[in-house]
């Protein structure tokens, strides 16, 4: 890609990478390794959904499953700054994905 150059670390550098598109700062490394354990999770989603023999409850629990099994060997790569930046994220997905849970009681 043009405006990124091979740093001594190992690690690409771009000027335009923001934090937005690699929010855990992962090296070249840890993008390899990640690589491949993230396409046999996207594929076994991909199947998943297209699966029409299952019932949404079904689908659900598989999907549970799926991301279970996956989560190990994503979190072996991770260094702990890593992990608990990734903890962060999950956490604010979370609470994006149920806007009218509120996070506190409300005040009176």
């Amino acid at each position: 890609m043009p405006g990124q150059t091979e740093g001594q670390s190992g690690r690409i550098q771009s000027q335009g990478q923001t934090e937005e598109e690699n929010p855990l700062n992962l090296t070249e490394e840890q993008k390899a390794k990640l690589r491949p354990i993230l396409i046999e999770e996207n594929q076994k989603m991909e199947a998943l959904r297209n699966d029409s023999s299952m019932t949404q409850e079904q689908k659900i629990a598989k999907a549970a499953e799926i991301r279970q099994s996956a989560g190990p060997k994503i979190r072996a790569i991770l260094t702990p700054e890593q992990l608990q930046k990734l903890s962060d994220l999950q956490q604010k997905a979370k609470e994006q994905a149920r806007p009218n849970a509120p996070a506190e009681p409300p005040q009176k």
